[in-house]
């Protein structure tokens, strides 16, 4: 049952993000009634009415909220005729930021917002308050240590390579950094600067928009030591020839520099 539950979520997530966000709207509208009594009309295409009407039952009756139908136009125009004591509220669905981005990282993986956006870290804290808003579990709970194992997942030389797997984790290393899912990016800041080196130096998994949004998430909560400094500008330099131009396909072949950095021998992994 939990199985099919999640199967629905998935093959319905376009509508429900758009749904959780109409129903934010009309939150805010109602909280700002004094009254608390809202009527929501719908006419049909892309546009709700709600008025924010005053309240006439007695306060132990509650809030009403009423789902107005086509054959109730008349009931509505009598209550829109009373200036005096309801306000409207007219709600278009506004654009939510980068939703589009948002939606095929929900759908295609992650990895795909590497390549819709550029490495302008304000982009990515964009992104990240658009999925926010829409209560996207982008970590679904994973922990520091977990992202970090699946970053390594699309190693070339292991039987289960996995890029897609290793590439999504990259965009969720990104997403924690931005909006601190560890509380403590201090605490973890070495370990964090680790995975970082590791996804920038793996060209053959990671690529080069990819590398530059997680470099650039990393150095926006940190002040990099002259050493970290030459490390990731050592690997900047070498795929500097690559640009943007080759993320477009998130296809790789197996074969991958063999001077890599990796840290399996780290006690901070």
């Amino acid at each position: 049952m939990t199985q099919n539950v999640r199967d629905w979520e998935m093959s319905n997530r376009k509508v429900l993000c758009s749904l959780g966000c109409l129903l934010n709207q009309i939150i805010e509208v109602v909280k700002g009634s004094a009254s608390k009594v809202a009527v929501v009309r719908y006419n049909g295409g892309m546009k709700l009415e709600v008025i924010a009407a005053e309240q006439k039952k007695a306060l132990s009756e509650g809030v009403d909220a009423k789902w107005q139908g086509g054959k109730q136009g008349a009931q509505d125009n009598n209550l829109m005729a009373k200036g005096d004591q309801h306000k409207s509220t007219e709600i278009i669905h506004e654009a939510i930021p980068l939703f589009d981005v948002a939606l095929k990282g929900i759908e295609s993986g992650y990895r795909q917002c590497f390549r819709s956006l550029s490495s302008d870290i304000i982009l990515y804290r964009t992104l990240c308050g658009t999925y926010d808003f829409l209560h996207v579990d982008v970590c679904k709970g994973r922990t520091l240590s977990e992202i970090i194992k699946d970053l390594k997942a699309g190693r070339g030389y292991d039987e289960d390579c996995d890029k897609s797997k290793a590439r999504d984790a990259a965009f969720k290393l990104v997403y924690s950094i931005l909006q601190d899912t560890f509380q403590s990016n201090d605490k973890h800041k070495n370990a964090i600067f680790d995975a970082v080196l590791f996804a920038v130096s793996h060209p053959g998994t990671f690529k080069w928009k990819a590398r530059n949004a997680v470099r650039a998430a990393y150095e926006s909560k940190f002040i990099l030591s002259a050493k970290q400094r030459v490390n990731l500008n050592r690997w900047h330099e070498l795929g500097s020839s690559e640009q943007a131009d080759t993320d477009e396909d998130d296809e790789t072949t197996e074969g991958e520099n063999s001077d890599w950095y990796d840290s399996d021998n780290s006690d901070i992994w």
